[in-house]
Formats: structure tokens, sequence, C-alpha cells
């Protein structure tokens, strides 16, 4: 093993082709890291706009603490990249696969996955921090800080929610899953596939539907789900007190387990949608679907379908003119 130190020196540069050493820069600002080859350890110091780019197998590179600095794989599996706590930081993944990026507590970084599957990136606490992944079977986990934005479009994707509230979540991939998190918008539509999102743990989380997409809330508290273009979608309600907003159009929508939420979950009908003006014109409304649920009529091709669930069974309490 070979271990090779840069000093605290602004722009220093090192293109190297190595395996199982150790490199250390110090300091300085604009320092630059080229590396290719395995299980190498490289360092980069607290300055400013410091650059790593790996290639090869097993790597761990960690940047320090200054701001905008930036670190690429390409190509490489099982690599570990770590930023430090400076602000605007971004890391991007090339390819490769099993790779694991760490980004520090600084505001404004920014990781991106193109390709590479089975990679794990790890957003900080600090506010404003953005995602964005293409790769399948990916794993995100957001920090505790408020206002971060991760876009997926990507099939079988982890998104674990953090602490922290007001994260926007851009969905356009297939059978992915967000579990936990505090009062984050989703915005989910169907990238091409299925359009299967499931909620897991969520709480007060805002969801909008795109046409052709079904979301599953598990364990959620207080979700809101809206559908309010001419969409048709499905949504399954395991969770409680779920508040479900129609309208003003949309095509045929399906909400399944209703029934075990109708002491707290509601109906919100948006824009005139129906044509009802008041709960009791709903409940009048009300018809078998043939299998044992409702059709809730709203014109030709616009209906609600809520499965299992009698119209007997529903109250004025389940419905909300908006």
């Amino acid at each position: 093993m070979t271990t090779i130190n840069f000093g605290d020196e602004d722009h220093a540069m090192a293109s190297l082709t190595v395996s199982s050493d150790v490199v250390t820069f110090g300091d300085g600002q604009g320092d630059i890291l080229l590396l290719n080859g395995d299980g190498n350890t490289a360092t980069l110091g607290a300055g400013n706009q410091d650059m790593a780019a790996v290639g090869g197998t097993s790597n761990t590179v960690t940047l320090g603490d200054g701001d905008r600095d930036a670190a690429t794989t390409m190509n490489g599996s099982f690599n570990q990249i770590t930023l430090g706590n400076g602000n605007a930081d971004t890391a991007i993944v090339s390819g490769g696969s099993h790779n694991t990026v760490t980004l520090g507590n600084g505001n404004q970084d920014s990781a991106v996955v193109n390709g590479g599957p089975d990679t794990t990136i790890r957003l900080g606490d600090g506010a404003g921090d953005t995602a964005a992944v293409s790769g399948n079977e990916e794993n995100v986990y957001i920090g505790n800080g408020n206002a971060d934005a991760v876009t997926v479009s990507a099939l079988n994707t982890y998104i674990y929610a953090g602490n922290g509230q007001g994260d926007t979540l851009t969905i356009n991939g297939d059978l992915d899953s967000v579990f936990g998190g505090q009062a984050n918008v989703i915005r989910l539509a169907n990238g091409g596939g299925t359009g299967i999102l499931n909620l897991q743990g969520c709480s007060q989380p805002l969801l909008f539907m795109g046409s052709g997409t079904h979301a599953y809330l598990t364990a959620c508290t207080a979700p809101v789900v809206s559908i309010r273009s001419a969409a048709s979608a499905s949504v399954v309600d395991q969770s409680i007190g779920m508040q479900l907003d129609l309208g003003p159009t949309i095509g045929s929508v399906a909400l399944g387990d209703f029934g075990r939420d109708l002491a707290h979950g509601v109906i919100d009908l948006i824009g005139g949608i129906g044509g009802f003006a008041t709960t009791g014109a709903v409940l009048a409304a009300l018809a078998p679907d043939g299998s044992g649920g409702t059709l809730v009529p709203f014109g030709p091709g616009s209906a609600l379908d809520i499965q299992a669930v009698a119209p007997s069974a529903l109250t004025a309490a389940n419905f909300r003119i908006g």
C-alpha cells in the first residue's frame, strides 16, 4: 500500500490509476482528483470547489467541509463517497452498481443518479437539498432538513423521508415506496408502467395523483389525496383520516378499504363535480356498484367506486362539498 499526500496549496491535481492506496489532499481550494482503481481511500480537505472523479470498485472518497465540492463515480461499483458539511455540494453517480453517496449537513446539496442499480443516496440535514434518481432499485434517505426535493424516474426505488417538513417528491417511476415523513408533497405520474406507489407510515402527506396511477396508503396519518384532472386512478386506504379530493373533472376512480376509515375518512368533491350542492344530494345519488360497493356518479365516464362499502354504510360525514 502506498500513501500519497498533497499539501494545502490551491488547485492541486492528481490523476492516478492505483489500487489499495491512500491519497490525501490538504485544505487548498479547487483541488482535483481523478482516480481509477480498486480499493483506494482518498480524502480531500476543507477547501472550496474540490472535485473527485472515481472509477473502479470499492473505493472510499471523502470530501471536506468546503462549499461547492463535487464528486462523480464513473461506471464503478461498490464505491463510497462522502461529502462534508459545506453548502451546494454535488454528487453524480453514472453507471455501476451498489454505490453509496452521503451528503453532509450543508444546504442546497444535490445528488444525481444516472443508471446504476442498487445505489444508496443519503441527504444530510441541511435545507433545500435535491436528489434526481433514474436508476432502478435505488435507496434514497432524506435528511431532517426542510424543503428538500427528490425526483424519481425509476423502478422499485425506496424513499425514506426524514423529520423535515415541506419536502417535495416527484415520482414518475413504478413500484416505488415512500416511508415516513411529515407534511410532504408527493406528485405521482405514471412513467409508462403500472404507476404503483406505496406510502407507509407517512404523516399528513399531500399526494397528487396523475392518470393511470395507483396508490396504497398503509398506516398513514391524515393523508390528503388529490385527483383533480381527467384522471383514472385507484387508492387503497389503510390509513386513518384520509381526505380524498376529487374534481373538478375526473375519470373512473376506485377507492379500496375505505370501510376501515369510515369513522374519520372524508371524500371532498371539488369544483362542482357531479353538480352536487349538498351532502344530502350526494347520499341520494349513491347506487350499488354490483359488487357490494357504492358508486358515486359524476357524469358520463366519471364516477367514484367505493369498493366493498354499501351505500347504507356511508353518511353525510363522509362527504364534503369543496
